[in-house]
């Protein structure tokens, strides 16, 4: 690992190798950890006057708060970075910002404007020749078109990113985008199941499972835990749409223990709900009891979440079930609550991708 102390003066290129190194060890789990590297590199650099440095490290440190989930951190972590690139004419430095902005707020919920922060992005990537902001943008634009229902056009950004992502010079894990293109075959089940359309459904889906078993074999033999953490998701998300509900609680769970085991709990919010839906399913309230409240610990860690109004609804209706209207009272309470709270952190997204576009237009 790069030692901060050392980053006195120095190139990009180390600049460059701490943030990667941070970026592993969030990823790994020690999302803590990460950010101490990170905040010795931004006052490493600010004690230097490198504003290079200072820009690429608070744009990973803005990064490694998404991956922990505290979207707020995350944001103003983001928008401070591309405000200083800008001031300092570092157009990569903006692109990395804007694309990072677009991640965080594609967590929170799909939006249009998150497709013309990623075309910028994707522009300034192609000028500066910087591969890998290439393929992070093109993954992205994946992710948020498919999002969007755009699965055509989704599926030819993926297709990029994978066939960048096999150059040598290319510092992105490839296996993340296959399971991004797993997770698109899952979105375009979805839309089939709704559609009524089950054969199409179940092409996709197993298309889907095949790609990801492939993912999960190799990070399996290769230890790539947060990869493998998000791909048995997705396999379990596959299988609900086969309505092998067995089957896909037998992948949820396998993720939560080694999420459990290897300190990465990034996924549990996520993990325990669905989980608990298949629980309440299956009708064994205690389980889903549990598995809610280890969701609901975990989402309250960082406030707002995404998933705490969810797993709201969900005890609320596990108290319905058992005739405790005051709990399903509460809860649906606290349900409303962590709605609103989010909210209001989608709607200040949205301010900032607004600033951020009108610094555009007027530059």
């Amino acid at each position: 690992m790069v030692k901060v102390e050392k980053l006195q003066l120095a190139s990009l290129d180390a600049w460059e190798n701490l943030a990667e190194s941070a970026l592993v060890v969030g990823r790994r789990g020690d999302t803590k950890e990460a950010l101490l590297i990170l905040h010795g590199g931004i006052e490493a650099a600010r004690r230097s006057n490198d504003r290079r440095g200072e820009i690429i490290t608070m744009n990973a440190a803005a990064l490694v708060h998404s991956i922990r989930g505290d979207f707020w951190a995350s944001l103003a972590g983001s928008i401070d970075a591309f405000f200083m690139a800008r001031r300092e004419n570092d157009r990569l430095g903006m692109g990395q910002a804007m694309t990072m902005l677009a991640g965080a707020f594609l967590l929170m919920t799909p939006v249009d404007s998150e497709i013309e922060l990623l075309r910028k992005s994707l522009a300034i990537a192609e000028e500066e020749r910087n591969l890998k902001l290439q393929i992070r943008v093109h993954n992205l634009f994946g992710i948020v078109l498919g999002d969007l229902g755009k699965f055509d056009e989704a599926e030819v950004q993926l297709d990029l990113a994978l066939v960048l992502s096999g150059s040598p010079e290319a510092v992105f894990d490839r296996w993340r985008v296959k399971t991004n293109i797993a997770n698109l075959l899952r979105k375009r089940a979805e839309d089939a199941k709704r559609r009524s359309a089950a054969d199409q459904c179940a092409d996709y889906a197993t298309r889907g499972l095949e790609l990801v078993d492939g993912v999960i074999a190799h990070c399996l033999e290769q230890d790539k835990l947060p990869i493998l953490l998000d791909a048995q998701g997705v396999a379990g998300l596959l299988l609900l749409q086969l309505d092998q509900h067995a089957g896909a609680y037998e992948r949820f769970r396998a993720a939560r223990d080694l999420a459990v085991t290897r300190k990465n709990r990034s996924v549990l919010s996520f993990i325990g709900l669905e989980m608990a839906r298949l629980e309440m399913r299956a009708g064994d309230m205690q389980a889903a009891e549990q598995s809610l409240q280890d969701g609901l610990r975990e989402a309250a860690l960082f406030r707002p979440s995404n998933k705490a109004a969810a797993l709201s609804v969900l005890m609320a209706e596990l108290c319905a079930d058992r005739g405790d209207a005051k709990g399903e009272a509460n809860w649906r309470t606290s349900a409303e609550a962590a709605r609103a709270e989010f909210e209001e952190l989608v709607q200040e997204a949205r301010r900032q991708i607004a600033r951020v576009a009108q610094s555009l237009v007027t530059a």
